[in-house]
């Protein structure tokens, strides 16, 4: 994550606390052999931006920088990306390149970074973004479906419901549903409000999927939580298996004109 200290009559520089993502299945050691380029994101007063290893300076990189760790970078350089962009909290098209030049010193002070973001998509809104768009979002349990296998591994669909009533699917792959097998459950029984960042949208399937890059929790606390107990409450009373039953037939009548195997 990037914070950019700028002062007058000094180079501008930077702190950073990196966190690598996946480059065909590969991390930026691996890479550099076969790459040119290895990607890690940060943010930029507040706002993600996405960096840059060019060439020899992956390997050397990829050894200097340990996610989760944040340091200070003299002789970073920014250029306009016209490549498109499916991280969250992308508003702009700049990318951070970190080149020969580029000094990298331990940063001390103390940052504390949020567990989770405070803006949540509304689902009204994740119906509108690109395909393979990273979202985050906040959502009432109201159902889940039967247990299914994928190209041999175990996928199973929740569908979630936000604070205006709207609703939509998350599937969700074997680490985040092996790992929380019995929450799913419980969830499912108590009406759960989940948090899920970084949820891949599908927009073929009119979903979200959970990625690599996912996490889910159950019932924390969070400042938008509030808005959907009274909800959940009503949802514990009254499940409203009519208005679930009606939108899952109008879904698989829907993949069925797309997949031809539903």
């Amino acid at each position: 994550m990037l914070y950019m200290l700028e002062e007058q009559g000094h180079p501008s520089r930077a702190g950073i606390c990196p966190r690598r993502f996946r480059r065909s299945w590969k991390s930026a050691a691996s890479a550099a052999s076969s790459t040119t380029s290895s990607p890690t994101t940060c943010i930029n007063h507040g706002v993600k931006n996405r960096s840059n290893f060019i060439r020899d300076n992956v390997q050397r990189f990829d050894t200097l920088l340990q996610q989760g760790s944040t340091y200070t970078l003299y002789g970073v350089a920014f250029y306009v990306s016209w490549g498109p962009y499916l991280f969250r909290n992308f508003g702009h098209r700049l990318e951070l390149t970190l080149a020969t030049r580029t000094v990298v010193e331990p940063f001390h002070l103390p940052i504390q970074f949020p567990p989770y973001p405070k803006h949540l998509m509304p689902f009204h809104e994740v119906l509108q973004q690109p395909h393979k768009r990273f979202i985050d979002v906040i959502g009432i349990v109201i159902h889940l479906a039967p247990l299914e296998h994928i190209g041999g591994r175990p996928y199973r669909e929740a569908i979630l419901m936000d604070s205006r009533w709207d609703i939509i699917v998350v599937g969700i792959w074997p680490e985040l549903l092996q790992r929380n097998a019995l929450r799913w459950v419980l969830a499912r029984e108590n009406k759960s409000i989940i948090i899920g960042t970084m949820l891949r949208r599908n927009k073929l399937h009119r979903c979200l999927q959970t990625s690599d890059h996912s996490t889910v929790e159950f019932d924390l606390d969070h400042h938008t939580t509030q808005r959907l107990q009274t909800i959940r409450r009503s949802m514990i009373q009254n499940p409203r298996s009519a208005l679930i039953n009606n939108y899952l037939e109008r879904r698989r009548a829907y993949l069925a004109t797309v997949v031809p195997d539903v």
